[in-house]
């Protein structure tokens, strides 16, 4: 590995060390940091004080659970940009994400989302299945599947599936369209 490349990812490794500090630091119950590892500790004894209880159950799972969600992220993004031969590429261009969020809000929509609270994560991905099939389906011509199509057939299926979102927002009652808002900004509870 090249000095620039060693320099790179230790400063990375830093920044990410820091982040996740400040992470399980600050919020409504603040943790001072000389607290955070006495508090995990604590709460890997079976301590119930409230900054363990509050690190163990909230901050530590959510640190670990947004460390998977990048890594999956950066993944999907690389293979993204080694299919496209492009840099900028990610899900959002090629309509993935509008198709995930299609699926999400129509399913708060008609109430399906409040049956479990699984139905919400797993129709949102279905949705999302169904958009690559349709981009693929779409992209392909005469059995063969270029590049340029399926950007293109990505680019008109992620502005089809960002209207209809909009349409359901914008017919939806003030409940729900907060509620749905909420969910497309995105968190990680």
């Amino acid at each position: 590995m090249s000095r620039n490349r060693r320099t790179v990812f230790l400063l990375l490794t830093v920044m990410w060390v820091i982040g996740a500090i400040l992470e399980v630091s600050i919020g409504p119950v603040r943790i001072p940091i000389s607290r955070i590892l006495p508090a995990s500790i604590a709460y890997f004894t079976g301590s119930h004080l409230p900054d363990a209880v509050v690190m163990g159950n909230i901050r530590l799972p959510r640190m670990v659970v947004a460390l998977f969600v990048g890594a999956g992220l950066g993944a999907s993004g690389a293979v993204l940009q080694a299919i496209f031969r492009n840099s900028m590429a990610d899900p959002g261009i090629i309509g993935v994400s509008s198709g995930g969020s299609l699926g999400a809000v129509i399913l708060m929509a008609t109430g399906g989302a409040d049956l479990s609270r699984w139905m919400l994560p797993i129709g949102a991905f279905i949705a999302s299945l169904l958009t690559v099939f349709i981009i693929f389906r779409l992209g392909t011509v005469k059995g063969r599947t270029s590049v340029h199509s399926l950007l293109l057939s990505g680019v008109a299926v992620s502005a089809l599936c960002s209207s209809i979102v909009t349409l359901i927002l914008s017919v939806s009652d003030q409940y729900n369209m907060k509620r749905m808002l909420f969910w497309l900004m995105g968190g990680l509870e």
